[in-house]
């Protein structure tokens, strides 16, 4: 469990920065009460931060600073935590994924498109710096970033503002297609020794990044395409580092029955067994346990997910394309297991996200009960930062970091403003937010992504997708063009 912070009224000293921006009279402030660790509104206060951390919340702030804004119609609310993405490629795939599935392959359309599916530089850019730009216009302050290297990644996530958590793709192998309705694996001679260290390289030059935003977390690609020995090398390399880990395990039908093959137990239970689930551990997406209805299998993989303390990183939107859900959210909740929410593909709008992920955990619990609007909004927030082991984050509160999202109460959608957190999720969305702060920078100001060209990124974007679909006959094992694999909708 995590140390809460606990809010106090604070007046800075003459040693502390001058350099303070305070939003003052904020009609609402989302703020974080360390004395029962939740979530709570404040009325018409302020807030006052400088680039480093949170200084002031409260009825009124004495201390001078260098600019102060009117908070009146406007709520406060801690950034939101992306605690997994693709960046790289996603915005890339509007228009073809949707309604792409192989229905052989649990309609994952992953198997079929990710063996040699190979952007160019330039359209990881591109895709990355549209990702970047919805996240940020959505709220998301602190992410997580699952990408294969490329040039430039981690000059282009410095100049986004963006807190960052960089997780290079490393693996002892990657999927091969061979026919329609199966795929095999082709293991790397090294068992991903290579990839392994230009992912550890990368980290390690994030984490001494003079921005102070960015990260790490030891990121083994697949369960599936990793071997015991190479797992255990990288949960060593996390606690040498004191970062986290993630893995995408759980994702799927055929990646459970390969497992059993193998091992002879389900995906959760064999990384319990060679010790790499545990208390920094991330599991993305932890679908398909062995009680999954799709599954109906023996075993015990939700009450080993708890037990270990392994967080999940819940993606709801990427696997209801496919008829795929978790169940569920206030099941695993209630069996204490720790659960963020991530935007893994395209639109990456976390606020959006948020939404289906209440709506589908309702219909799957056929309850309320466990899945409020407050449950939500803690795993985007806290639930992130108690996965990457910072309790500095997702939360207000004098000495957290000064990660705010503004919202404009005044939005039409927004109104009426009885709860306003409920109206942003269920209504609003993005279209409200108006500002976005990180570290103290605005990073969004009056509905503009400062930091990134995102319309000019936008206006790239069609020839490069264009590009990578011309590319498929040459990488589809039957030589399939796109339209073939995924024809228009009308």
């Amino acid at each position: 469990m995590s140390v809460p912070l606990t809010i106090v009224d604070s007046v800075l000293t003459a040693e502390e920065p001058t350099m303070t921006i305070c939003i003052a009279n904020a009609s609402w402030v989302i703020s974080w009460d360390g004395t029962i660790a939740r979530q709570r509104y404040l009325r018409n206060v302020d807030v006052a931060f400088d680039e480093d951390q949170i200084v002031f919340i409260g009825e009124r702030y004495g201390g001078e600073c260098s600019e102060r804004i009117d908070g009146r119609r406007l709520l406060l609310m801690p950034g939101l935590i992306n605690l997994h993405t693709h960046p790289w490629s996603e915005a890339l795939n509007k228009g073809f994924a949707d309604d792409f599935g192989n229905p052989a392959l649990g309609f994952m359309a992953m198997y079929d498109m990710m063996p040699g599916w190979v952007e160019s530089k330039k359209s990881s850019t591109v895709s990355a710096t549209v990702a970047y730009s919805e996240m940020l216009k959505s709220g998301v302050t602190t992410t997580v970033d699952s990408s294969p290297p490329y040039d430039g990644w981690i000059d282009l996530v410095a100049k986004s503002g963006i807190r960052c958590f960089f997780g290079p793709c490393m693996s002892s192998a990657v999927w091969n297609r061979s026919g329609t309705d199966s795929f095999g694996y082709d293991w790397h001679a090294d068992d991903g020794a290579s990839r392994f260290d230009v992912a550890l390289s990368i980290i390690d030059e994030a984490c001494c990044h003079n921005s102070g935003r960015l990260s790490g977390v030891v990121f083994p690609e697949q369960v599936d395409t990793c071997t015991a020995a190479f797992l255990r090398k990288s949960a060593d390399a996390a606690a040498t580092r004191s970062l986290p880990t993630q893995i995408h395990a759980a994702q799927s039908v055929p990646e459970y029955l390969e497992m059993q093959r193998r091992h002879g137990c389900s995906p959760i239970a064999w990384m319990d067994d060679i010790g790499f689930l545990g208390p920094r551990l991330t599991v993305s997406h932890g679908i398909f346990v062995n009680d999954h209805s799709w599954i109906n299998h023996a075993g015990n993989d939700v009450e080993r997910l708890a037990r270990a303390g392994t967080s999940v990183a819940h993606c709801p939107t990427v696997f209801a394309r496919t008829a795929a859900a978790l169940e569920g959210f206030a099941r695993y909740r209630a069996a204490g297991i720790n659960i963020g929410i991530g935007t893994d593909t395209f639109p990456h709008n976390m606020l959006e996200e948020m939404r289906l992920a209440m709506y589908l955990a309702r219909v799957d619990a056929r309850s309320i009960e466990g899945t409020t609007t407050s449950d939500i909004f803690e795993a985007a927030t806290v639930g992130g930062a108690n996965a990457l082991g910072r309790l500095d984050l997702g939360r207000l509160a004098v000495g957290a970091k000064p990660d705010i999202v503004v919202v404009d109460l005044d939005e039409p959608l927004m109104q009426p403003t009885r709860d306003p957190l409920r109206s942003l999720l269920s209504t609003a969305s993005d279209r409200a937010v108006r500002d976005v702060i990180i570290g103290g920078a605005f990073v969004v100001r009056n509905r503009k992504v400062m930091t990134l060209d995102y319309a000019g990124a936008l206006g790239e974007l069609n020839s490069l997708a264009q590009s990578n679909e011309n590319m498929i006959p040459k990488i589809d094992v039957l030589h399939r063009t796109g339209l073939m694999l995924a024809p228009l909708s009308l």
